[in-house]
C-alpha cells in the first residue's frame, strides 16, 4: 500500500503543479500576442461620461498583402484609382496590383469597390496599362486634379460685361449654363434672326406688328435684350447670355419706332403661353392699367408661366404696366457700382433688381451698349430659364430668386430694389433637388424610451496578431463591454419629434489587458482537468483513510 500511497502523491503533486503552471502560461501568451483594434471607421465624441460615435471623415488605410521585400520610398508618385470587380477575389487582385505600389482604401470610396495606388512617377501610361491588364480590375484610371474655377466664357467682349459678373453668373454656371427644353418668349421688337451670337436657338414666333410669321427685329431694342436673355455664351463669338442653353422664342408686338400697344402684347403673351414658353420677358411698358392685359396676365400665370417684367425708366414712385400686377416680377435697374440706378422707376410693387445701366448685348448687326430697366429685366429672365431646367414650377422659381438677392442700399425689403440684386449661383443651389439621404441599416440597438435610459452595446470587431499559440482562438464579445452594458440617461426630450428611438453606437477604448477574451487552450483544459482529477482522488483516500481501508503508518 505503500506504493500506491507514493503513486497517488505523485500524481496529485503533478496535476496540481501542471494546473497551476499552465494558466499563467496561458495568461503571459495573452498578454504578450494578442491585442484588439476597434474600427476607425467612426470617430468619437463626448457626450456626458459616454462616448457616441457621429459619422466621420473618410479614413484611408493601407490595405494588402505585406511585402518581405524592403521598399525604399519613391521620391515622386503619383496616384491611380483602380476598381476591383465585384466577382472576384480581393486578397488575389491585391497581391498583384502590390508589385505596382501603395495601396490604400479610402472608406467611401470602398463603397464603389475602388482603392486607391500611389505608383512611382516613371513609366506611369506603361502602368496604367499593365494594371487595366490584371485579372479582376474592373477600370484604372489617374487620380485627376481639380480645383475651385469660375465658367469664364471666351466671348471677346465678355470682360466688358460687368452684368453678368454683378449677378454672379460665371458662379451659377459652374452649375448650370442652362437647358435647351426651356423657352424665354421675347415679348418685344423682334429678334435679329440672323444674328450669329444667336444662331440655332431661335424657335418659330410671330410679328403681331405685321401679322406675319417673321418677327424681324427693325428697332434693335428685342434683339439686346434676346441676347442678355439668352445669346450663346462660349462660342467664341461677341458676348454671352445668362442662360446659354435657353431657346429664344420672338414675338414682335412693339415696332420700327418701339411703340405699340397692350392688344397686341396681351395677344403675344397668350400666344407665348400656349406654344410652351416657360418664361416670358416684357422690357416695355404703360401708365394706363387694362384689363385685356390683366386678363392675359392671369392666363399666362394659370398654365404655369413666369412673366418678367421692366419696372421704368422715369425714376419716380410708379411702376409700369404690366409690370404693375402682382403676377409679373418687377425688375429694377442697378448701376455699375450695385446700386439702385437713378433712372429706374420704383415702388412696392418692385419685387428684385438687375443691372441696368450701360449694358453691352447684341444688336441687328453686331453689338450695343444700352441702359435702362429693359436691360434688367432679360437678366431675370435668363436666370428663371436655368432654373426651369431643373423641372421647378414658376412659383418656387420666383421664391428662389427674390430669397437669394443680395440685400443692397437701402437694407431690407424696399421700394428701389425689392429684395435685392439677384444672384445667380444662389438661386441655382436653392434650386438643385437634394441629395437623397442614406442610412445605413446596422444590428438592432436599444431605442431610448421618454424620461427612461439607454443602453449603448458596443459592436466590436478585433483584430490580433497570432506568434505564440497556434490553437488559441479570440472570440470577440458582441453587444456588451466587460458583460457590462453602459448605461446612460439622456433628455430624451431633445429627440426628433417625429420619432421616439435613438441609436448610437458606442467605439470603446479596448487594450490587451483591459478587455476581457475568452480563450479557449487545451493547456488550461488539461490543468484544469488534472486539478479536478486530484482534488477527488484527494477526496476519495480521506474517505478510505477514515473508513479504514489503507492503515495509516
Amino acid at each position: 500500500m505503500r506504493a500506491k500511497n507514493k503513486v497517488i502523491i505523485f500524481y496529485l503533486f503533478v496535476s496540481v503543479i501542471t494546473a497551476l503552471f499552465l494558466p499563467a502560461q496561458a495568461g503571459y501568451a495573452q498578454q504578450q500576442t494578442f491585442t484588439e483594434t476597434p474600427s476607425a471607421t467612426e470617430s468619437p465624441v463626448s457626450m456626458g461620461n459616454i462616448d457616441i460615435t457621429e459619422t466621420a471623415t473618410p479614413v484611408e488605410t493601407e490595405v494588402g498583402v505585406p511585402s518581405t521585400a524592403p521598399v525604399s520610398e519613391p521620391e515622386s508618385t503619383r496616384r491611380i484609382l483602380v476598381r476591383i470587380s465585384s466577382n472576384a477575389r480581393l486578397e488575389n487582385v491585391m497581391a498583384r496590383m502590390e508589385a505596382f505600389g501603395r495601396v490604400t482604401e479610402n472608406s467611401q470610396l470602398a463603397k464603389l469597390g475602388v482603392f486607391i495606388m500611389d505608383v512611382p512617377d516613371g513609366n506611369f501610361d506603361e502602368k496604367l496599362v499593365e494594371l487595366r491588364n490584371i485579372s479582376g480590375v474592373g477600370y484604372v484610371e489617374p487620380d485627376y486634379p481639380v480645383q475651385a474655377v469660375d465658367t469664364i466664357p471666351n466671348d471677346p467682349s465678355f470682360p466688358s460685361q460687368y452684368g453678368l459678373t454683378a449677378i454672379r453668373a460665371p458662379q451659377g454656371w459652374d452649375l448650370s449654363t442652362g437647358s435647351s427644353a426651356v423657352t424665354i418668349a421675347i415679348l418685344d421688337s423682334g429678334v435679329d434672326l440672323g444674328h450669329p451670337d444667336l444662331a440655332g436657338k431661335i424657335v418659330q414666333g410671330y410679328d403681331f406688328v405685321n401679322n406675319d410669321n417673321v418677327p424681324q427685329d427693325d428697332y434693335g431694342h428685342g434683339t439686346h435684350v434676346a441676347g442678355i436673355a439668352a445669346a450663346w455664351g462660349n462660342n467664341g463669338l461677341g458676348v454671352a447670355g445668362a442662360s446659354w442653353g435657353a431657346r429664344i422664342l420672338p414675338l414682335k408686338v412693339l415696332n420700327s419706332t418701339g411703340g405699340g400697344n397692350f392688344s397686341e402684347v396681351a395677344a403675344a403673351l397668350i400666344w407665348a403661353t400656349d406654344h410652351g414658353a416657360q418664361v416670358t420677358n416684357m422690357s416695355l411698358g404703360g401708365t394706363a392699367y387694362s384689363q385685356v392685359m390683366q386678363d392675359a396676365v392671369s392666363y399666362a400665370a394659370a398654365n404655369g408661366v413666369l412673366m418678367v417684367g421692366a419696372s421704368g425708366n422715369t425714376g419716380t414712385n410708379f411702376v409700369l404696366y404690366p409690370a404693375h400686377f402682382p403676377e409679373v416680377m418687377a425688375v429694377a435697374a442697378t448701376d455699375m457700382s450695385n446700386q439702385y440706378a437713378s433712372f429706374s422707376s420704383y415702388g412696392a410693387e418692385i419685387d428684385v433688381a438687375a443691372p441696368g445701366d450701360s449694358i453691352l448685348s447684341l444688336w441687328p448687326g453686331g453689338y450695343s451698349t444700352q441702359s435702362g430697366t429693359s436691360m434688367a429685366a432679360p437678366f431675370v429672365s435668363g436666370l428663371a430659364a436655368v432654373l426651369f431646367g431643373y423641372g421647378n414650377n414658376a412659383a418656387s422659381i420666383r421664391n428662389q430668386i427674390e430669397t437669394s438677392a443680395l440685400d443692397i442700399s437701402p437694407p431690407g425689403q424696399d421700394i428701389y430694389t425689392g429684395s435685392g440684386l439677384i444672384q445667380m449661383d444662389a438661386a441655382i443651389r436653392l434650386a438643385i433637388p437634394p441629395t437623397p439621404q442614406i442610412t445605413s441599416s446596422g444590428a438592432p440597438r436599444q431605442p431610448a424610451q421618454p424620461g427612461g435610459q439607454v443602453q449603448f452595446f458596443a459592436s466590436i470587431t478585433p483584430s490580433w496578431t497570432q506568434t505564440l499559440l497556434p490553437t488559441i482562438t479570440a472570440v470577440p464579445l458582441t453587444g456588451t463591454l466587460s458583460s457590462t452594458p453602459v448605461t446612460s440617461t439622456i433628455n430624451t426630450s431633445e429627440l426628433p419629434t417625429e420619432a421616439s428611438t435613438a441609436f448610437v453606437t458606442v467605439t470603446p477604448e479596448l487594450s490587451a489587458q483591459g478587455h476581457e477574451l475568452n480563450f479557449r487552450s487545451p493547456y488550461l483544459y488539461c490543468g484544469v482537468t488534472l486539478l479536478i482529477l486530484g482534488i477527488l482522488i484527494l477526496i476519495l483516500l480521506a474517505r478510505n483513510q477514515s473508513n479504514g481501508r489503507f492503515p495509516s503508518r
